[in-house]
């Protein structure tokens, strides 16, 4: 090996080592990416434009009496926020019964950023976790990914070279797992056949895909209403060329009632307010519905494509052999999948979702000649021998 080769090995070896505070988005798929990236990312900017709608703008303004002084209606304006609102159609009377408007009351409004800033949390924990077993486990999925970029940049063939002997390295299970859980995993996962990596990941995808189902059915319950129901007949109505009709569920005028103390005796005072943070919270919520679909149906697919990978030693022989496209003496294809076992497909899978198939071929190809051409070579030196 070449002082080049040892020199970008122990380059991507050291980079292993290093503690990145970066998310390493190396070692997550375009799934994954999906829902623990550009779904916070989406998440996270509702949230701020809904935070300051309430907190710099009027998220609520009521209609005081005109006895009200400028005090009276910041507290009506304030009291009707925290204690919630009712919706009340014009053609209907104000109920008297307390009771009923208790239950007719919206309070899920003033919690929007929380219950945004809980889901993308609840997203972005799988990720957290990949990262974590990553980082402890003592693969060099990471660098050995930014090799590969590298290696598609500049086409040195050092770098492939050290990619190789990484690679390698990983494979035989030379890089000790450090922490006690993944040494538990290792053994559940039984290491020594390579499905520990392998193993880590599935269960990932799984927190992925439970993450969205939950979340899907967990808004309706904090919102108060089924969502789906809703998001369908507006999307309804929305392909017929309707615009959205005033709903029950995100009313933009609702009523308030409260008890005053004026000059020794308690009145009930009914308040007509108008709600502009719906207009808002109503696109956004139908909106988070469909991506959520999308973010279930995605996980679902790359689940089954991943536990295929996993469990189908023929759907991981055929990737493979795609991959060693030219290679004219493919003999040894089925010992050679053995020999990289799932966690090595995994691995090389994890490459061409960061770079390109070129790349990842390129790798398999010279991990192939390297490993068989050796083998030859070891072979026809004991026959010269003899």
């Amino acid at each position: 090996m070449s002082s080049g080769v040892i020199k970008a090995a122990f380059k991507i070896i050291a980079l292993r080592g290093r503690k990145n505070k970066s998310r390493n988005d190396e070692i997550h798929s375009t799934s994954d990416k999906i829902s623990s990236t550009y779904t916070v990312t989406l998440l996270l900017i509702f949230n701020f434009f809904v935070t300051k709608s309430q907190y710099v703008g009027d998220p609520i303004a009521c209609w005081a009496p005109a006895y009200f002084a400028r005090s009276w209606k910041k507290y009506a304006d304030n009291y009707c926020w925290v204690k919630g609102t009712y919706p009340l159609p014009f053609d209907e009377d104000i109920p008297q019964d307390e009771l009923y408007r208790e239950d007719k009351t919206l309070r899920y409004y003033q919690w929007v950023p929380l219950y945004l800033f809980a889901m993308c949390v609840f997203f972005y924990l799988p990720s957290c976790l990949w990262s974590w077993v990553n980082s402890q486990s003592g693969v060099a999925l990471s660098p050995l990914i930014k090799a590969a970029k590298e290696y598609q940049s500049t086409a040195d063939d050092k770098e492939l070279e050290a990619i190789c002997f990484c690679f390698e390295k990983f494979v035989n299970n030379q890089l000790a797992r450090k922490h006690w859980i993944l040494q538990i995993l290792c053994v559940l996962s039984n290491r020594a056949r390579g499905n520990f990596m392998i193993t880590c990941y599935l269960i990932t995808k799984v927190l992925y895909l439970v993450s969205s189902i939950g979340q899907f059915f967990l808004v309706s319950y904090m919102l108060g209403f089924n969502l789906s129901s809703y998001s369908l007949k507006a999307l309804y109505d929305m392909s017929n060329g309707n615009d959205l009709a005033e709903s029950k569920f995100f009313p933009r005028v609702t009523m308030c009632n409260f008890k005053v103390r004026r000059l020794g005796t308690i009145n009930d005072v009914n308040l007509q307010c108008v709600l502009p943070i719906n207009l808002f919270n109503e696109k956004i919520f139908i909106f988070i519905w469909i991506w959520i679909i999308f973010a279930i149906v995605l996980q679902a697919f790359s689940f089954i494509r991943w536990l295929f990978l996993a469990l189908s030693f023929i759907d991981r022989k055929r990737y493979v052999h795609n991959l060693l496209e030219g290679v004219k003496n493919k003999d040894n294809l089925k010992d050679f999948c053995e020999y990289i076992h799932k966690d090595g497909a995994l691995v090389l899978k994890m490459i061409n979702s960061n770079t390109n198939s070129l790349v990842t071929s390129d790798i398999a190809k010279l991990l192939y000649k390297r490993k068989y051409e050796e083998i030859n070579s070891n072979s026809n030196n004991q026959e010269a021998i003899v």
